[in-house]
């Protein structure tokens, strides 16, 4: 930790990212708390690191099932809006949406986190096989 605050310091980051990017409900055995305290605690690591010197994003990655095929788009977005509170509530920046597996669930993971008026990095990963 110590290297990246120095690094902060000479202004070499432009911004820092908490890297809780599996923490949902899915990837936590069902446990919502779990999920928004993971969250938050990365939340709360990136922003000591960062000494208030860059923003803090949010890394927010797949829930797991499949949206739209095994999970419920209502389900998923809900998921999302979890987990967005806890990192809003914990002081993050905005976030960095990542590797997103569809665009049905990157656009339902962006309507969950536009909803926190925080800016939002999306990112997208393509497999062969995607239709999408």
């Amino acid at each position: 930790m110590s290297r990246l605050r120095q690094a902060h310091q000479r202004q070499e980051v432009q911004f820092d990212h908490a890297a809780p990017f599996l923490a949902n409900r899915f990837r936590c055995a069902g446990d919502r708390e779990l999920a928004c305290r993971l969250m938050a605690a990365g939340i709360r690591l990136a922003r000591q690191a960062a000494s208030g010197t860059v923003p803090v994003l949010a890394s927010v990655g797949p829930l797991g099932p499949t949206v739209g095929a095994e999970l419920p788009l209502p389900e998923a977005e809900a998921a999302y809006t979890e987990i967005a509170q806890a990192a809003r509530d914990a002081g993050a920046d905005g976030f960095a949406l990542e590797t997103m597996p569809s665009t049905i669930e990157a656009a339902c993971a962006l309507a969950a986190l536009r909803r926190t008026h925080l800016p939002v990095i999306v990112t997208r990963a393509y497999d062969r096989d995607d239709p999408s």
